[in-house]
């Protein structure tokens, strides 16, 4: 993964500024030009509160995911997806916070240092925001199939009992086959049947994708947007650049949602799953519809509180999905703790 991330990483740069343009069917690819952070005096910048108070509402509902997916008590198997749902819902909190300054204060003021900043800051988020979404992936994938601590308590009672018993059958096992004759159909049979075989509570093996990419996931796009990368002649285009660098980590979070086929042993139930998936999915829709309604001339602020209605829910429904998704993963951990409390 070393030799291979910086590549990656630029292959999905590159994507990110071509495809946005190809789905510009009705405004045109002019729609997307870099302005670098220098803005024409024609520029539309929204001033309106129905703008900057849909970004205040959803930047008060995801600081509000935000806090209680910290506050629940984490086992040391599920420190790191919290702490990267953290990042990625405090992310959005941030960004749409970010926005509605910008909203409400600077229109008029875009080639101003303290806009390039809140703008910065504003897309910046969610450029960050991919890189989160693929480390909470990443523990996601790497979560046991059974929970730590149940296999251990399931077996302390009869594990002693049975011990000096199976090591006597055992000996009389091989003594008996070294004395019968060999088949070798059977032995190939044998062989065989001592090849590996799936995971039954797994519908696919996912491969992992280690935490240090998706940390330079978060680093690279971070950096290209600081540098004027995703800055589009309309500000508003920014986010829906950056917002395609998120389409690998959600692919992959995808994966790992499905790669096992129930994750009840976790107390996660089915609902969970889906409103995560529902999360990732809803707001494809955003970098078409914009360029429809640009291209009818829509109020900004009408435009502006479908694109944030639809943000609202499709990063609401991810802060909610992670959060039942640690919840859970904690009911296991002290449902497992039980026994061992009794027992002393």
């Amino acid at each position: 993964w070393a030799g291979a991330t910086l590549p990656i990483l630029v292959f999905i740069l590159l994507f990110s500024r071509a495809f946005p343009p190809l789905t510009a069917a009705f405004s045109g690819p002019a729609l997307y030009t870099n302005a670098w952070f220098k803005y024409e005096p024609s520029v539309r910048f929204d001033s309106s509160v129905m703008t900057w108070g849909t970004d205040y509402i959803i930047a008060g509902v995801m600081g509000y995911l935000t806090f209680l997916i910290a506050r629940v008590p984490t086992e040391p198997h599920g420190r790191v997806l919290q702490a990267t749902s953290v990042l990625l819902i405090g992310s959005y909190s941030l960004s749409t916070l970010a926005g509605a300054f910008s909203h409400q204060f600077l229109p008029g003021h875009l080639n101003s240092a303290v806009f390039r900043f809140m703008w910065r800051l504003c897309v910046g988020c969610v450029a960050a925001g991919g890189g989160f979404m693929g480390g909470a992936a990443t523990e996601l994938a790497n979560m046991p199939l059974e929970p730590p601590g149940t296999e251990a308590t399931e077996s302390d009672s009869s594990s002693s009992d049975d011990d000096e018993a199976g090591s006597c059958e055992e000996e009389e096992l091989a003594a008996s086959r070294a004395d019968e004759p060999q088949d070798p159909e059977q032995d190939a049979a044998e062989e065989a049947s001592d090849v590996p075989t799936r995971n039954p509570a797994l519908n696919f093996e996912l491969p992992p994708v280690p935490q240090f990419f998706w940390v330079s996931y978060s680093l690279f796009f971070t950096l290209m947007n600081a540098i004027g990368f995703f800055s589009m002649k309309q500000p508003a285009c920014d986010i829906f650049l950056v917002g395609v660098t998120q389409a690998p980590p959600t692919i992959y979070l995808t994966l790992a949602l499905y790669a096992r086929k129930s994750w009840a042993v976790y107390h996660v139930h089915r609902r969970a799953r889906r409103i995560l998936l529902f999360g990732e999915l809803v707001n494809i829709a955003l970098l078409p519809a914009y360029d429809v309604m640009n291209f009818l001339q829509m109020p900004l602020g009408v435009t502006n509180v479908c694109l944030h209605t639809t943000l609202l829910i499709s990063w609401g429904a991810q802060g909610l999905g992670l959060l039942w998704f640690l919840k859970g993963i904690h009911k296991t951990a002290s449902l497992c703790e039980t026994p061992k409390v009794k027992s002393e």
